[in-house]
């Protein structure tokens, strides 16, 4: 009766790790999905990093460094990922500056934000459906789609 128990614990461990992962994996193209879509077009990323504490994609954040035409514009940009509670826990800007690259000319304003990416709470019976194989086909269908979705993005971050 004790081999049983333990056996449930690690098949419910089990479960539940596969779960979280697979809710995790489409918040990664949720998040991305969602800063493309806020974008103005006069803003431009530089840098992306990943911050996340303990297991990968938990407590899952970005930083992000880019530089946009005025102060008005990263305010729009941050207005548009604090209106999309589903997507982003919390927006915090660090700092904003005005930089100038010839003289002369206009200056932009370079920027750095953090944003918290909000995580899905998976329910027990969803938990169940992923482990005993109901939904494995749904879980991991369009997983080439969210491929390719996230290749587009970093894409058209780098350009």
């Amino acid at each position: 009766m004790e081999q049983v128990k333990k056996k449930k614990q690690a098949l419910e461990s089990r479960k539940t790790a596969i779960a979280d992962l697979n809710r995790n994996r489409q918040g990664v193209v949720k998040a991305l999905d969602q800063m493309i879509t806020e974008k103005p077009k006069e803003l431009y990323f530089v840098s992306l990093e990943q911050k996340s504490t303990g297991a990968p994609w938990d407590n899952f954040g970005l930083s992000i460094t880019g530089v946009a035409t005025d102060n008005e514009v990263v305010a729009r940009f941050m207005k548009g990922l604090q209106a999309s509670r589903k997507t982003f826990a919390s927006v915090d800007l660090d700092f904003t500056k005005a930089k100038v690259v010839q003289k002369g000319a206009a200056a932009y304003q370079e920027f750095n934000m953090n944003v918290q990416v909000a995580q899905e709470k998976t329910t027990s019976a969803q938990q169940a459906r992923v482990i005993s194989g109901q939904g494995t086909t749904t879980a991991f269908q369009g997983l080439g789609r969210e491929e390719e979705l996230t290749a587009m993005k970093i894409k058209h971050l780098k350009t």
